[in-house]
């Protein structure tokens, strides 16, 4: 890793200069991600240089390109993720790799049936002292430990013996070392110290070791550092749509965000762009279909994929892509156009792109009107074009069933558990897809795993088998044990849930099967005790919808299609739906809930002008506190109800009549307790604060913050109250008590100063008024260590520095104040980090509000010591 500038921190005397970040020592102030650059070598390994060993991974290059790792750093509040995350292992430190992927996001395109495979290889290597190379048959070090001496070590991966370390040196004949009939194994590594000329470069010696026929499977020659071998440039922020003058770049924008599937701004308003400077743009129009066809609004999409056609086949041309063409198939059949669906399917097979899952897709259709013969040929279309897919051997087996040809059927599900051991569906068309018992293993969720295979049979048409299927998983559900869902779970009750088939999808799947093979009769819905719903898929989409149009008005049908629409993008339809089941159901308290979150996320829910943590909405507001009168032990409900009040800027004393309110659900969640702990502050009625943060035991997680801040705002709070008392024992008890990082916290000492230099100002005011004129100047004095941010410490180290007669050094401190207000103040921009890791308040809109509120309170402090 190259030298950068050095990390500054509270514990070091020097922060200037550089720092080698290839040591986890140095990381003295905040976690970081360390990603590697098309990497040239195969491999990636990390060592405990304290007990000499590591982990190591090889792969291939060109495919395993991504290489990371993560840390949190060596200082007190990074140590605390040591005890989170490890029993008691110390030092914590992550290493990571992707395939087809060089950055943290797997946005690499997969295309429909499309199996990619590679080998990766993990192992333990010890004994070397560091690691130099890595491949499949071992690990080598080659490491200068003095002027005139190399340290050279080997780690096997096999057992061997009689091998030979050879050292030589470049332009010298002969090596500069030898050692023969050496033992080598992966718990027998080799490693010496050996002399070499001191004035020789590293990059002059080659450590090699050679098995007993004299073939060298490990070896290493130190690499220099590259001069002309710059960081890549930086990755710049999106512009704002209307910025983009080529639909090329402004569709290349929104393609990016699609990609890497970005949290934080919606891609479609650079596809509009695109469409406005060129409304037949293909790729753009394209976009937009795609978009809608995979959240199932087939009537959308057809108009923007129609014009994507019509400009590719214009003068009748046929497209070099047949992406246009393709998905416009999977839209008209999604709308129930099957005739010129298949029509368009087989366009698609006249060229490479899109050609086998073309021939899939004429398969299904041939399946669903129960041309067995066809899909057969069809499949082995698709299978000719690649046989690694356990689907499509699944699907000709299936085939192959229907027409009576049993042997050949199984033959062909060995064959796709040979692609794919894990292949469900296959599993279950052994038994002819009546039972799936045989499948279920010890794997994932139970009953998604048979829903995406009744998702499957219900595309092929089988609604026999669906029908079977779902009446089996009702019947596992009705003999289910209660199991728990809230709090401090046992492993077993989390198995029960996961082993769970108390899934009302199996019902709405059933009845719609059944309705297929009886149109005549009237559909029954069976009723499911259920706890969890989260539909996802398209076919359960449909079946939603039928369900909705044809079974007796349901409140839980509607809110389970309210939720499904919610996860394709469907905001309005979503919140259409949840009123409905709420018209139907007034005290529905998930529906109720859903239209709280819906309505105060108005629009596409992730965009530039939306915010990822909610909008000011009072209907919305409104509906939480329906939902939490119907479901009062919510905690989740509550949870986001209170988050809404702080963004409707609702008085501190209503904000905490809420949680007052519910005090089960408040107890259940940290964040909830969190929340009250900040509102009492906010109140005044720090000691409430101090109970609640220092009895409860809270949990942080990755990307969260908060924790520490109320505390130390509690103490400060109660030392300040007991001052005005004139108690200045119990007041410095406080104070001190503000700098302290209790575990039931899980908080540690920043890389910063961060706010010691408040407390000990005051502390520092205690002592005074207790006689202690060295205390005060040693507390008056401490609070101008370390570093701090730019902000509220500088107000309290000019009040320190002014009280200990160094007013004159006060300037620099007065000019950061006044920097970051202005910083502050400076309008924030629209377009929001796009690559922000977590959300949180992103939006240029609470962006602004929250600056304008820092920078008033930092006015009003710059006011009173510039006066």
């Amino acid at each position: 890793v190259e030298l950068l500038l050095s990390q500054r921190s509270k514990y070091a005397d020097d922060i200037s200069g550089t720092m080698d970040l290839s040591w986890w020592r140095n990381y003295t102030i905040e976690s970081r991600s360390i990603f590697a650059m098309d990497p040239d070598n195969d491999w990636l390994a990390g060592m405990d240089h304290k007990r000499n060993m590591g982990t190591a991974h090889v792969s291939n290059r060109h495919i395993t390109v991504g290489k990371k790792f993560f840390l949190w750093g060596n200082f007190p509040e990074a140590h605390v993720w040591d005890t989170v995350l490890t029993d008691h292992d110390g030092p914590y430190l992550e290493l990571m790799v992707g395939c087809w992927s060089d950055n943290q996001p797997d946005y690499s395109w997969i295309a429909p049936y499309e199996t990619r495979k590679v080998s990766q290889y993990w192992f333990p290597v010890k004994g070397i002292g560091g690691v130099k190379n890595v491949t499949i048959d071992g690990a080598v070090n080659v490491d200068r430990r003095g002027a005139g001496e190399l340290l050279v070590g080997f780690h096997s991966t096999r057992v061997l013996s009689n091998c030979t370390v050879r050292v030589w040196r470049k332009g010298v004949s002969g090596p500069v070392f030898e050692e023969r009939n050496v033992a080598i194994g992966p718990d027998a590594p080799w490693c010496k110290p050996v002399k070499v000329a001191a004035a020789a470069p590293d990059q002059a010696f080659t450590a090699a070791i050679a098995d007993a026929d004299g073939k060298v499977f490990l070896a290493y020659t130190p690499v220099g550092p590259d001069p002309h071998d710059p960081l890549p440039p930086k990755v710049a922020n999106p512009k704002e749509p209307k910025e983009y003058a080529s639909a090329e770049l402004a569709y290349e924008v929104g393609l990016r965000l699609d990609q890497f599937h970005n949290g934080l701004i919606d891609p479609e308003p650079y596809y509009r762009r695109a469409l406005e400077i060129d409304p037949g743009y293909t790729r753009a129009n394209l976009a937009m279909g795609v978009r809608r066809v995979k959240n199932g609004a087939y009537a959308e999409a057809k108009p923007y994929l129609e014009k994507a056609v019509a400009r590719a086949t214009q003068n009748f041309t046929r497209a070099l892509d047949a992406a246009p063409e393709y998905y416009l198939a999977l839209c008209e059949k999604g709308l129930g156009n099957l005739k010129t669906a298949e029509d368009l399917f087989w366009r698609c097979t006249w060229r490479q792109s899109y050609k086998k899952e073309s021939y899939v897709e004429i398969a299904r259709l041939a399946m669903r009107r129960g041309d067995w013969s066809e899909a057969l040929l069809r499949i082995g279309d698709a299978l000719a074009l690649g046989q690694d897919e356990a689907k499509l051997w699944t699907l000709k087996a299936l085939a192959l069933r229907k027409l009576g040809r049993a042997p050949e059927a199984f033959a062909c599900l060995d064959r796709a558990v040979a692609c794919d051991p894990l292949e469900y569906w296959g599993m279950v068309e052994r038994t002819g897809g009546t039972s799936f018992a045989a499948a279920e293993k010890n794997r994932g969720l139970k009953a998604q795993q048979l829903l995406e295979c009744v998702s499957d049979y219900w595309d092929t048409g089988c609604y026999e088998e669906v029908a079977a299927l779902c009446a089996a998983a009702l019947a596992r559900a009705r003999a289910e044990k209660p199991f728990k869902t809230e709090g401090a779970l046992p492993l077993k009750e989390t198995l029960a849930a996961c082993n769970s088939y108390r899934e009302p999808m199996f019902a709405y799947f059933k009845a719609a099967a059944e309705a297929k093979l009886n149109p005549s009769a009237k559909p029954v819905l069976e009723k499911v005790d259920w706890i969890y719903c989260f539909p996802s898929r398209l076919e359960e989409l449909e079946v939603l919808q039928w369900a909705a149009a044809n079974l007796a008005p349901s409140a839980d049908t509607q809110y389970f299609l309210g939720e499904i629409l919610w996860n394709m993008d469907r905001k309005d339809a979503a919140v259409a739906a949840w009123r409905k089941a709420v018209a139907l159901d007034p005290v529905h308290a998930l529906a109720l809930r859903c239209l709280g979150f819906g309505l105060s996320h108005p629009g596409t829910y992730f965009t530039n002008t939306g915010v990822p943590s909610g909008v000011p909405n009072r209907e919305a507001y409104g509906f939480y506190l329906r939902a939490l009168a119907a479901d009062p032990g919510n905690f989740r409900t509550l949870d986001e109800a209170g988050k809404l009040a702080e963004k409707l800027d609702l008085p501190v004393k209503e904000r905490l009549e809420l949680l007052l309110k519910y005090p089960e659900a408040c107890r259940k969640y940290d964040a909830n307790m969190l929340r009250l702990a900040y509102c009492f502050n906010a109140a005044g009625e720090y000691a409430k604060a101090h109970e609640i943060l220092t009895t409860r035991r809270f949990h942080v997680w990755e990307g969260a913050e908060g924790l520490l801040e109320p505390f130390v705002e509690s103490c400060i709070g109660l030392g300040r109250a007991a001052m005005a008392k004139g108690d200045f024992k119990t007041a410095l008890r406080y104070f001190e008590e503000s700098t302290t990082y209790p575990a039931n916290l899980q908080a540690g000492r920043p890389g910063d100063a961060g706010s010691e230099p408040k407390s000990r100002y005051l502390m520092a005011q205690c002592k005074r008024a207790l006689g202690d004129a060295a205390g005060c100047k040693a507390e008056l004095e401490h609070a101008l260590k370390g570093w701090i941010k730019a902000g509220e410490m500088d107000y309290w180290r000019v009040k320190a520095l002014r009280e200990l007669g160094r007013s004159d050094e006060c300037a620099p401190l007065i000019a950061e104040l006044k920097q970051a207000i202005k910083e502050l103040e400076t309008p924030q921009p629209v377009i929001i980090n796009a690559y922000a890791k977590f959300a949180g308040d992103n939006s240029a809109m609470e962006r602004a509000a929250k600056a304008r509120e820092k920078a008033g309170s930092l006015k009003a402090l710059l006011k009173e010591i510039e006066e």
